[in-house]
C-alpha cells in the first residue's frame, strides 16, 4: 500500500526555511470522523456533489452514500473507515447495479422514502426535486458512477480499479490520510483512479449516432446475426401531456439499441444508449408512433406500451 507523508513548511527571519514532518493521525478516530465530515461537507468528494441518501437500503444491503453530481449523475459510494480491499469493488457494483435495474418512477420513489436520514436532507418527491435542480426529467438520468473512498487502498484494489476504468466503467477510487500537528488536525485527499469521461453524444447527429451503433454491433460480433424488430401503435394521447413508455423483454435475448423511428420510409431511427429496452416518448394525438429495437438473440418477446390511456398493452411472439 502507498504511503502519504506531509511535511509543513515555515519561514523563520532569514535562514533557511525549517521543513517539519507532519504526524500520521490516529487511524482509528481519522476512521470515526471520515464518514462524519463527508456527511456534513461533501464537496470534499468533489464540487457541486448532492448527498441524497446515508445507508439507503438496496438488495444487497445499505450502500455507504448516494449522491448527484452537477451534471445530475446519479453516484454510488463506498466507504470504508479501514484500507479499501478488492471486496470493496463488488459492493459498489452491486448496489450500483441495483438502482441501474430500477425504472425511473421507482428509482425516485425509492430514494424519496429513503432520504431525511443520518444527516441527509428529506426530499419528498426526488423527481421534483431532481428537475428543480437540473432542469431535467427523472426519465433522463443516467446510468450510476461508482466511487470508492477510504484510509488507503490495497495494491490488487487499484490494480482493478483501474482495469475497469480503461475499460469503460465508471469507477474512481480516492483515497484520505489524517495527519496531525500542535493539536490540530489535517486531512489529504489524493484521487487514486479516475473514471475516464464518457463520450458526449450530445453533439452527434442521427447518422453518427446510427454509425456508432453499428460499430459496438460489430465489435461485440453480432454484426452478421443481429435482429430487428419494430412495434407500431396508434397514438391515444395529446403531446405534451405525459411520456409513454414502449418496453421489450424476453428470455434469451440481449438488448443491443433501441429508438423511435424518425422516417419509416428512410428508416432512420433516433438510437438510444442507456436502457434502450425502455423508450420514453410523447405519442402525438394523431399518427402513428413506431419504435424499433436492436436485439440479440432467438426466444419469445413482449413488447409493452403504457400510456395514460392505454394502460399496459402487450404484444407478445416468438422469433
Amino acid at each position: 500500500m502507498k504511503e502519504i507523508k506531509l511535511w509543513q513548511i515555515s519561514q523563520e527571519g532569514e535562514n533557511e526555511p525549517p521543513v517539519k514532518p507532519l504526524k500520521n493521525a490516529n487511524q482509528t478516530e481519522t476512521e470515526k470522523q471520515l464518514e462524519e465530515i463527508i456527511v456534513k461537507y461533501p464537496d470534499l468528494l468533489f464540487d457541486g456533489l448532492k448527498l441524497v441518501g446515508r445507508q439507503t437500503d438496496t438488495a444487497g444491503g445499505p450502500l455507504d452514500l448516494l449522491g448527484v453530481d452537477s451534471d445530475g449523475r446519479l453516484v454510488v459510494f463506498e466507504l470504508k473507515r479501514g484500507t479499501l480491499t478488492r471486496e470493496a469493488i463488488a459492493q459498489v457494483i452491486d448496489y450500483a447495479s441495483f438502482l441501474d435495474e430500477m425504472e425511473p418512477s421507482k428509482l425516485s420513489q425509492h430514494i424519496s422514502d429513503r432520504s431525511g436520514n443520518f444527516g441527509i436532507e428529506k426530499i419528498e418527491d426526488f423527481s421534483a426535486w431532481y428537475n428543480e435542480q437540473y432542469q431535467k426529467s427523472i426519465y433522463e438520468i443516467q446510468k450510476p458512477k461508482m466511487i470508492l473512498v477510504g484510509l488507503g487502498a490495497d495494491d490488487r484494489t487499484r490494480r482493478m480499479v483501474s482495469f475497469l476504468s480503461n475499460n469503460d466503467i465508471d469507477i474512481s477510487l480516492i483515497t484520505f490520510y489524517g495527519f496531525e500537528q500542535n493539536g490540530k488536525a489535517y486531512l489529504a485527499k489524493q484521487i487514486e483512479v479516475l473514471a475516464r469521461p464518457s463520450r458526449d453524444l450530445s453533439s452527434l447527429n442521427k447518422k453518427d449516432r446510427l454509425e456508432l451503433l453499428r460499430e459496438r454491433v460489430k465489435r461485440m460480433g453480432i454484426d452478421s446475426f443481429y435482429e430487428k424488430i419494430g412495434f407500431k401503435m396508434i397514438g391515444k394521447q395529446k403531446s405534451g401531456s405525459q411520456l409513454s413508455m414502449f418496453k421489450i423483454e424476453g428470455n434469451g435475448i440481449e438488448v443491443i439499441s433501441g429508438g423511435i423511428v424518425d422516417d419509416i420510409h428512410l428508416d432512420r431511427v433516433d438510437y438510444v444508449e442507456y436502457k434502450p429496452e425502455m423508450i420514453y416518448t410523447f405519442v402525438p394525438s394523431f399518427g402513428n408512433t413506431v419504435a424499433q429495437w436492436i436485439v440479440r438473440g432467438k426466444g419469445k418477446v413482449t413488447i409493452i406500451y403504457d400510456a395514460v390511456k392505454a394502460q399496459n398493452k402487450t404484444l407478445t411472439f416468438s422469433y
